[in-house]
């Protein structure tokens, strides 16, 4: 028996992997080409092969480099690709999209995407994202918490201040207290280790042994300037999350829908957003935020950035809900459709029959103010505004009742002090804007 080397005799023309290398033969490999090019040396494989094949694997759900080495053997789809080229070792195929590929692959999507714009298969009008966590393969029991490290790092911090003056008082060694406790600790630990020297102090260990106090100083200070050391590394890789992996400093701990556990357990992972137009996958964004509302601007600014022109219609569910997100949009010209996050809660009739929500009181728009259940007005008191983490301002005034002294419904409204409700004014206007 002879076996024809003429694959394009044994594929059929309709074939999948057909109509793959006829969409990569066009894409521009460039950036590919110029990072191997940096090692002068020549491939193995040609890059673009490697993409094709790396491309095809994924889509056959084939993911483990030594099974595509295997079906670069023996799979006549990914001979078809190679075109008697090596086939590569799982080595090769490893390195190429672990290294290789880094920063380069988001530039051959946006290609391929923009090349589904030009084909006029995207409507460039409609984009609908959503996203999902994927838990991080790392050990789920090696958190860091950032609220804990800050306590442990203020008790520290008192520690310090306190070694400091016991030193001044029984020593007589000042520390300029102008410097940063690091430094402060740092030049502690020599002039104990100066005086230690000049005294002839040897240091002792061990049962039966008493240390002098420089020796308690010098060992305190150590340990002091250790876990400072610690805590600030902790912070570090902390950046601006509230938690991070010790086995991923990458992941951060969220809540998953998945578990096993069924007891609400965090686990480390990352937030993966997607957008769709007209059935294909338009943009990809790992994120670290636990919250899908902080991941919708980066990822419509990352989107325009990359693909060169803005969608008109956003869809996307109540998570991605907030004040923030909706005068984004409404600023940059774009329609928002955004289940509010109270839209499933708010057609209870638990809901409508709560006579202490601000939003079934009547709003008397020209006095701003609230009529109770009990026809008491509910004045405005003050405004109190939160900073986001991406610094933007969030206003909502509080209004507060004179009096509940007597009232039939206080407690079905309240359950103490006086009636007090927020109202968010802009979020408010942006509903009505959007229902008008």
């Amino acid at each position: 028996m002879v076996i024809s080397s003429n694959y394009e005799e044994i594929i059929p023309e309709n074939e999948s992997v057909v109509l793959l290398c006829e969409e990569m033969e066009r894409l521009d490999y460039s950036r590919l080409n110029e990072a191997y090019s940096r090692d002068g040396r020549k491939p193995a494989v040609t890059p673009k092969v490697m993409f094709m094949i790396l491309v095809f694997a994924y889509m056959n759900n084939i993911y483990s480099s030594r099974e595509i080495e295997r079906a670069c053997r023996y799979d006549i789809r990914f001979m078809y690709i190679l075109q008697n080229e090596r086939v590569p070792d799982h080595n090769t195929i490893s390195r190429f999209r672990s290294k290789r590929l880094e920063g380069i692959v988001e530039d051959l999507f946006d290609q391929l995407v923009l090349r589904l714009r030009d084909n006029g298969e995207l409507s460039c009008e409609n984009i609908f994202i959503d996203g999902t966590k994927i838990e991080a393969c790392a050990n789920r029991y090696t958190f860091v918490w950032r609220k804990s490290v800050e306590k442990n790092r203020d008790r520290l911090l008192i520690k310090i201040s306190a070694l400091m003056d016991s030193v001044k008082d029984t020593l007589n060694i000042c520390i300029n207290e102008n410097r940063s406790k690091l430094h402060m600790l740092n030049m502690l630990i020599k002039k104990l280790d100066k005086a230690r020297k000049e005294a002839n102090i040897e240091f002792v260990y061990g049962r039966g042994h008493r240390k002098t106090d420089i020796q308690k100083y010098y060992e305190s200070a150590q340990e002091y300037r250790s876990k400072l050391l610690e805590y600030t590394v902790h912070l570090k890789k902390m950046g601006t999350r509230n938690s991070y992996c010790k086995t991923d400093n990458d992941a951060t701990f969220m809540r998953m829908k998945e578990d096993h556990m069924r007891n609400g357990q965090l686990k480390p992972a990352y937030n993966v957003q997607a957008g769709v137009d007209s059935g294909y996958v338009v943009g990809i964004q790992i994120s670290q935020e636990r919250s899908d509302s902080n991941t919708l601007i980066p990822f419509l600014t990352m989107s325009e950035r990359e693909l060169g022109f803005k969608y008109k219609n956003v869809v996307a569910d109540a998570g991605y809900d907030s004040e923030e997100n909706l005068v984004y949009l409404d600023r940059n010209n774009q329609e928002a459709y955004i289940k509010p996050a109270t839209y499933e809660r708010s057609k209870t009739k638990r809901y409508q029959n709560d006579i202490g929500l601000a939003e079934n009181m009547y709003y008397n728009s020209p006095n701003d103010l609230y009529i109770c259940q009990n026809d008491r007005p509910l004045y405005f008191d003050y405004e109190k505004r939160v900073k986001t983490k991406s610094g933007y301002i969030r206003s909502t005034s509080v209004y507060k009742s004179e009096t509940c002294e007597g009232c039939p419904y206080k407690e079905k409204c309240i359950k103490t002090g006086n009636c007090k409700k927020q109202r968010n004014a802009t979020q408010q206007y942006l509903y009505e804007l959007k229902t008008a």
